[in-house]
């Protein structure tokens, strides 16, 4: 999953905002459908969208299994249930947008876009896909492509494709496992993807790399594997990709995979749950283990009382050290700018 790191001074502001815009009054250079908006609904939703309702008996099923298992990784502290449904009260009832499931890839729990002044977020995006394009020699950015829909934010500029964030962010961590394992171009490729969210790095990954063999999706919030078992069909990329629900994690074997990745989801879940994840990638004797943390040092966990704990241990007792750690953009300055303070980490296998 892919969820934002917002300050206090700026969820004051976006609350503040739109509490102006309410009583008639915005910020001059604010473009008020563009500030206050949670999705662009500029793209049109096809058919299919119908789909996607609270009501479907595909994630009801999937809410009644998990809620009847009794893990530490179902014990949640900030993908709380009320966090992934639709909003039912102000926005005091907690700083994360809800979710709308036909716009499940606007500014939600899964993807914070920057937003602020369409002015200042189209530069945030211009320096951002810049830099980026910088190492995209193969022109992924291109040749992924990027249409809008489900209420995701994109922009275009002359003489460059269009793309939103979940693009350039994927297109960046593709290209750091491309660069130290080779996956875009070797065949047979397995992939484990733990909090998989909506399949945004599944799809990705399945355009970019065609030799993949077989890209699996897990996630321990019954939302999340409803989307993304739906979105990846939608995009004709399932197979290779799977989505395996959360009780059949257990009867995965060892052996399977060769890659296990997790981007973003640890730093929000508790080291009980992380605890239990890293069991599952040591049983399943993974060979490396892609990790993208939120914070821009050190590895930290979020309890249910809100404090952080150092889960890198828990990593390296499971038999992994880390290999590699860079920022995932090198400019210190694109990375104050933007900001974006990612960092791509790799381990292996020790043990």
């Amino acid at each position: 999953m892919t969820v934002s790191r917002r300050s206090p001074r700026r969820v004051a502001r976006r609350l503040v905002d739109r509490g102006l815009a309410t009583l008639g009054y915005a910020l001059v250079d604010h473009d008020p459908a563009f500030a206050h908006s949670l999705v662009d609904r500029s793209v049109a939703l096809p058919i299919e969208a119908r789909e996607l309702r609270e009501d479907n008996p595909r994630l009801e099923e999937l809410r009644t299994q998990y809620a009847a298992l009794d893990w530490p990784v179902c014990e949640h502290s900030l993908w709380e249930p009320e966090r992934v449904r639709p909003w039912t009260g102000p926005p005091s009832a907690g700083w994360l947008p809800k979710l709308d499931l036909q716009y499940f890839r606007g500014d939600t729990s899964y993807v914070w876009h920057y937003r602020e002044s369409r002015r200042a977020s189209e530069l945030k995006f211009f320096v951002y896909l810049e830099a980026v394009r910088r190492s995209d020699t193969g022109d992924l950015i291109g040749r992924l492509g990027e249409d809008g829909m489900f209420g995701c934010w994109s922009y275009k500029f002359p003489g460059r494709p269009r793309f939103s964030r979940d693009l350039l962010d994927s297109v960046n961590e593709l290209l750091f496992l491309d660069e130290h394992l080779g996956v875009i171009q070797r065949p047979g490729l397995r992939v484990l993807d733990i909090g998989a969210g909506y399949g945004r790095l599944a799809h990705r990954f399945a355009q970019a790399a065609g030799g993949l063999a077989e890209y699996c999706c897990l996630d321990a919030i019954p939302t999340s594997t409803f989307l993304c078992e739906w979105y990846t069909r939608f995009r004709g990329v399932a197979p290779p990709v799977r989505v395996v629900p959360l009780p059949e994690v257990p009867a995965l074997a060892p052996g399977e995979f060769d890659l296990a990745c997790n981007v973003h989801a640890w730093s929000e879940c508790t080291i009980a749950a992380i605890q239990w994840w890293m069991d599952q990638v040591a049983r399943l004797d993974i060979p490396h283990l892609f990790v993208v943390p939120n914070e821009a040092d050190g590895f930290q966990s979020l309890e249910a009382d809100g404090t952080r704990r150092d889960y890198l241990a828990v990593i390296e007792a499971a038999g992994y050290r880390l290999k590699v750690e860079r920022p995932a953009i090198a400019d210190e300055a694109v990375r104050q700018l933007v900001p974006v303070e990612d960092r791509h980490c790799l381990f292996e296998r020790v043990g």
